[in-house]
């Protein structure tokens, strides 16, 4: 049983990494962890694959069983290659989630789901904090992450279709009754759901009615569901890959970098459908990640949370900030911590975006007010300082983040300690 056990929790070390070594070589030729070259790669071979799977395995000449197969297959493939046994874990997670919702009733299943989940991923995050040396290293928890966010909006999606036959009000939930569904899937369906290859490595969250319409290929028909609409636009894939190439000066690159790949990756498959803007243009933003220009011009801590992550906040409201009855920013900011791991700097980071949002609230309470009495050309002036300061902010607040280890932080912080007063005066 013990030697079960360290086999079970050791996977997190990072010398026993069980990816695949096929990429070896090239990880050696340009100095760059195994972990990472893998991840990539897979990434950039699952656009290939959606495209494939949006022609061969079209919804109009190929069943919606055999299409669940084929997300399946290739979404464990690619898990697999990346991590290795590692995948247990997301396996271990389904199984259980689902053996929840399917013999547990409703109104209870909901809530072991979520505790479940979260519990299990916070022994995940306690094994990567305690075997890992503080560097950021890709392992199965990302993936993981997202596993969670779709079983726990899966289980509350059950829920909240129960509650709705059963004549209870739903219309206070920011989705309505979108994204409800009156039944537990089969374990298929589900677990196609989780594996789906093109969301599954870096998300974005899709809820399950819209992946279930997806794969039955009812996110492409018009009102009737008769008619077929068009198929991606390559010219919108274009614009995103052309967007990679302006993250590269950002310390946010690889967030960036990976959520524009699986966006590609899903609008190639033909996920993110969402109609027709109101210029006759086609929408195809049902998958994005990210505002990239909304995120960089933003001025609020609001708005660069809402432009930024784009899925994660609403599983996050959907899940956390409308189900509990106060202090839900504060609940929210926990929850979203304790989700990204246990390593200091996630909490770090959220107490200080909350004392920015403080301080951010305050200025335009008592500053904005005054500064609409100044001519035009001093309020612009005012607008660039403040733009300025709050990056320095956002900065600051992301610090910790990205250090993950405090001393690392703390000795950065420092080194920074004249630009910190400058930070405060300008806030």
């Amino acid at each position: 049983m013990e030697d079960s056990f360290n086999s079970f929790t050791t996977v997190f070390k990072i010398e026993s990494y069980d990816g695949s070594t096929l990429l070896q070589p090239i990880a050696q030729l340009i100095e760059f962890g195994l972990d990472k070259v893998n991840f990539f790669a897979c990434q950039l071979l699952s656009i290939v694959i959606a495209y494939l799977f949006r022609i061969f395995c079209h919804p109009k000449q190929f069943s919606i069983r055999n299409r669940h197969i084929v997300q399946l297959f290739v979404g464990v493939s690619l898990l697999y290659f990346c991590f290795g046994k590692q995948i247990s874990h997301v396996w271990l997670q389904l199984i259980i989630s689902y053996g929840l919702l399917r013999y547990i009733k409703t109104g209870l299943s909901e809530k072991i789901v979520l505790v479940w989940c979260m519990g299990h991923l916070s022994f995940c995050h306690y094994l990567r904090a305690h075997y890992t040396d503080g560097n950021y290293n890709i392992d199965i928890s990302a993936p993981l992450m997202i596993c969670v966010q779709r079983l726990t909006s899966l289980a509350m999606n059950i829920s909240d279709g129960k509650r709705n036959d059963q004549g209870n009000d739903v219309k206070k939930l920011s989705h309505k009754k979108d994204i409800i569904i009156k039944e537990v899937p089969t374990f298929l369906e589900v677990a196609s759901y989780v594996f789906s290859f093109h969301t599954l490595l870096s998300g974005p969250l899709i809820f399950y009615k819209d992946y279930d319409n997806f794969i039955t290929g009812r996110n492409l028909c018009d009102k009737n569901g008769s008619k077929l609409k068009p198929e991606p636009n390559p010219n919108y894939l274009f614009k995103k890959w052309f967007m990679l190439y302006l993250f590269h000066w950002s310390n946010l690159m690889k967030y960036e970098l990976t959520w524009k790949l699986a966006e590609s990756a899903n609008v190639a498959a033909g996920l993110g459908f969402q109609g027709y803007k109101e210029n006759g243009e086609e929408d195809w933003n049902g998958a994005d990640n990210l505002s990239f220009w909304e995120f960089e011009i933003s001025s609020s801590i609001n708005r660069c949370v809402a432009t930024w992550n784009i899925t994660t906040n609403v599983w996050l409201k959907y899940v956390v900030y409308e189900r509990v009855p106060f202090f839900q920013k504060w609940a929210v900011f926990g929850f979203s911590a304790i989700w990204h791991g246990f390593q200091v700097g996630y909490y770090v980071c959220a107490i200080s975006c909350m004392i920015l949002r403080s301080i951010e609230r305050r200025i335009r309470k008592n500053f904005i007010p005054l500064m609409e009495k100044f001519p035009g050309s001093l309020q612009i002036f005012f607008r660039i300082i403040g733009l300025v300061a709050f990056k320095l902010g956002c900065a600051f607040c992301g610090m910790p983040f990205q250090f993950l280890d405090m001393e690392l932080y703390l000795k950065t912080m420092k080194y920074v300690q004249l630009m910190i007063p400058l930070f405060y005066v300008l806030n």
